[in-house]
């Protein structure tokens, strides 16, 4: 299978970044106004050996590139006489970093917006994920105990990945114990004081296909 690495990402991001939050929830508009893009760095899960002069948009898929095995098994032709290819992307290695950053804090929480549903709608109750919600808005979210339940991370990381993926990885555990004793109901506060306590933000790139990561500079 393909090898896949975290690469930094220099100078064809910052703008990218900066309108995918602008774009979406509440969570990400406050991101938006209050992460400090240009004090810290954007790195994307990429093949190994990935050649960056090649990227000339960072919403077009076909970054991985499928080995002949993959493409003889799972491609199919369609009744219009074209072809279906499989598409790989790279959310394993997105679950083993979400996994590693849930064991080294213990006080952390990992916050995933899903952008097209809905307090309301049914398939919440069974989709096997923590949730709370804020107005209109449904978050998905993983606790530090949930590191030794690798499907839970799984079913997280899929419920929030439909067209748009913004997740983050909050280094104290503020709101984890309310949510859990409140009806999982949200303030505008609690959003606030997760994006105050960032440690990484995480959006979805290359159509669907990977991530790109923005953390603050070690100082």
């Amino acid at each position: 299978m393909v090898k896949i690495e975290e690469l930094r990402l220099f100078g064809i991001a910052d703008e990218y970044f900066q309108q995918y939050l602008d774009d979406g929830g509440s969570l990400s508009k406050i991101l938006a106004r209050s992460l400090p893009l240009e004090s810290g760095s954007i790195s994307a899960l990429l093949p190994e050996g990935f050649d960056q002069s090649a990227v000339h948009s960072l919403d077009t898929g076909g970054i991985i590139p499928v080995p002949d095995e993959v493409m003889a098994k799972e491609s199919r032709r369609l009744e219009s006489g074209g072809i279906m290819v499989p598409k790989l992307d790279t959310r394993e290695e997105l679950e083993i970093i979400v996994r590693k950053f849930l064991q080294e804090n213990k006080d952390g929480i990992v916050v995933f917006e899903d952008q097209t549903s809905e307090p309301t709608d049914p398939w919440l109750k069974n989709s096997g994920t923590r949730i709370f919600s804020y107005d209109q808005e449904v978050f998905h979210y993983l606790v530090p105990k949930d590191c030794d339940f690798p499907e839970r991370i799984n079913k997280t990381i899929s419920a929030a990945g439909g067209w748009r993926f913004v997740g983050t990885l909050v280094l104290k555990d503020e709101i984890s114990s309310k949510l859990q004793t409140t009806s999982a109901i949200a303030t505008r506060e609690d959003l606030e004081r997760i994006a105050a306590s960032i440690s990484a933000v995480v959006v979805g790139a290359f159509d669907g296909e990977s991530f790109l990561i923005w953390r603050p500079q070690l100082r």
